[in-house]
Order: C-alpha cells, then sequence, then structure tokens
C-alpha cells in the first residue's frame, strides 16, 4: 500500500470511529476532497449515516474507479471465447489459473531440467551420467532436509521462484548440459 492509500484506510476508520455527529462532520469537512472525488460527499443529519458513506466509499475505491480496467480486463478474457469457457468449466480450469501452496518434489524439480547429453557409448556421455546421479541425489537430500538448501531454494536459485506458477512449468527446459 502506498502512502494515499494508507491515508484513505485511516480516513475511512476515523469516519467509521466517529462517536458524534459533530465529530463524524467534522471530519468528513477536513476530508471533503476526497470524499467529494469518490462521490460521498453529503449532508449527514445522523453518525449512523457514516456506515453508508464508509460503504459508498469502499465500493468506488474498488469497484467503481477500476472498471475501466476490469472491463478491459473481461474483454481480454473473451478473446477466443476464454471468459466463456472460464465461465462454464470454472474446475476444470482452476489447476492452472490458482496458485496452491504445494511443495515441489525432488522429482518435479528434476524434469524442469533439459539435458542435452554426449552420444551414447562415449567417455564424456558416462560422466554426465555420473553427474547427473549426483543431482538427482543432490535433490532427493534437500527434499529429506538432509541438505543446507531445500528444494524450494533450488528452484529459488534457478529461476526466481519459490514455487512452481499454477501452469506448472516455468519454461520449456531450464538447463542445458553443454
Amino acid at each position: 500500500m502506498d502512502q494515499k492509500d494508507i491515508g484513505s484506510w485511516s480516513t475511512m476508520q476515523m469516519i467509521e470511529n466517529a462517536a458524534s455527529l459533530d465529530a463524524l462532520q467534522e471530519c468528513m469537512m477536513r476530508h471533503s476532497t476526497m470524499l467529494q472525488t469518490a462521490g460521498c460527499l453529503r449532508h449527514v443529519a445522523t453518525v449512523e449515516e457514516k456506515k453508508e458513506i464508509v460503504s459508498d466509499y469502499l465500493q468506488w475505491y474498488i469497484i467503481d474507479r477500476n472498471s475501466s480496467v476490469i472491463k478491459r480486463f473481461r474483454d481480454g478474457l473473451s478473446t477466443l471465447e476464454f471468459l466463456n469457457a472460464l465461465q462454464q468449466h470454472p474446475t476444470l480450469l482452476a489447476p492452472v489459473l490458482y496458485h496452491s501452496e504445494s511443495r515441489i518434489t525432488a522429482s518435479e524439480l528434476e524434469r524442469l531440467f533439459k539435458t542435452d547429453l554426449s552420444p551414447l557409448g562415449s567417455n564424456r556421455r558416462l560422466k554426465e551420467s555420473q553427474t547427473m546421479a549426483y543431482w538427482a541425489d543432490y535433490l532427493l537430500d534437500c527434499e529429506e532436509d538432509q541438505a543446507a538448501v531445500s528444494v524450494e531454494d533450488v528452484l529459488m536459485f534457478a529461476t526466481g521462484l519459490s514455487s512452481l506458477p499454477p501452469s506448472g512449468s516455468v519454461t520449456n527446459g531450464l538447463w542445458n548440459s553443454k
């Protein structure tokens, strides 16, 4: 939150906490520019009207002032009928759209890396195979908390991500051994 947002929220708290009609009117006059911008500045006759003012301001702050952005987002989702598919099959698309806090396993991390091996039977291929075995063992140690770092730490080092994105893929192969 930036300073402007903090000021808005503290103003709403002051309005909500106003104990008397005079305190409410004084607070509203002090913040009249902000309330007028949101279309919430009006004459109040009772202290109970403070809930309606806060509700109207929040409606403006969250929905109304962002309506053009929300509309463009919906228009973008409507491209290629994605919004329609999302509305008709929300559970089908949930795994690729929503983030879950599941731990990544050593085998999942290992699959993220694409190796480009030397020809089969070459001395270099033998060393590469040994290195891949050491890598797999290291990842298992990380998964079983037997290493100084976790599997998530290795993912962070390699990709800059602390967890896999909802789509489940980072790139098409992160690492080439050559």
